[in-house]
């Protein structure tokens, strides 16, 4: 009977010590002197992503995007240091942005793409992030179980990221919301920052492609996404 308990105690305390770190990063952040944002402007040069037209083309917009999301944060608050993966129509490998984003070690990654296919029907964003299964690396040793708690803790903060973020495009595409998911997104994977990829529309549904290629459409997506990223700062 003795052993019994003493057996059922030391679980509790295990389980104790493996949900604790977890429990604590859904938990805004203290407050921080500066917050590091990378934003990856999808595509670019010769690579032009999802494309309708020599004018609809997914690089220029999401880099549109992404110019616009640097001026909303950096405007908002003077502790917000904004870098991008690119800042002009020029190829940028993944592998090169992943070394970016190891060099810069940003507080988060939105890495911002644009959605086409499935009929004109289909419509609206999505935000995917990658997920403690999609990171690479498992548990064997004690610095690995180490490494495995740190990755549970970014994919923690990056399902709070993509909630703030989500909870503010409702504003924009009304309705549309596609859902928030645990994919494999290739440039985040190998990452220890919290982060995530937006997918803002579809360039093959008339309501957003309109969206998406108005400058006044552009700029209020951008707005949503900065308050996003403002609401998981908690400024």
């Amino acid at each position: 009977m003795m052993k019994s308990i003493l057996l059922k105690a030391c679980v509790y305390c295990v389980f104790l010590l493996l949900i604790v770190p977890v429990t604590a990063v859904s938990a805004p952040s203290p407050p921080q002197s500066a917050y590091r944002v990378l934003i990856d402007p999808a595509h670019g040069g010769t690579d032009s992503g999802v494309s309708v037209s020599s004018r609809a083309t997914e690089k220029d917009i999401t880099l549109a995007v992404a110019l616009s999301l640097k001026k909303v944060l950096e405007a908002g608050d003077r502790r917000v240091k904004v870098q991008l993966t690119r800042s002009s129509d020029k190829t940028v490998s993944v592998n090169d942005r992943i070394k970016m984003v190891k060099a810069l070690k940003p507080d988060l990654m939105i890495s911002i793409h644009v959605n086409a296919g499935f009929g004109p029907e289909a419509s609206g964003y999505e935000i995917s992030f990658p997920g403690q299964k999609y990171m690479n690396g498992t548990a064997a040793g004690t610095a690995d179980i180490v490494k495995d708690m740190e990755k549970t803790r970014y994919a923690n903060s990056s399902i709070r990221l993509a909630q703030m973020i989500q909870k503010n495009l409702e504003g924009v595409f009304p309705r549309k919301g596609r859902g928030i998911r645990e994919v494999p997104v290739p440039i985040l994977t190998t990452l220890n920052a919290p982060s995530v990829c937006v997918e803002l529309g579809f360039l093959t549904n008339r309501s957003d492609k309109d969206k998406l290629l108005g400058k006044d459409g552009q700029k209020e997506i951008a707005r949503a996404l900065g308050r996003g990223i403002r609401d998981y700062f908690n400024l």
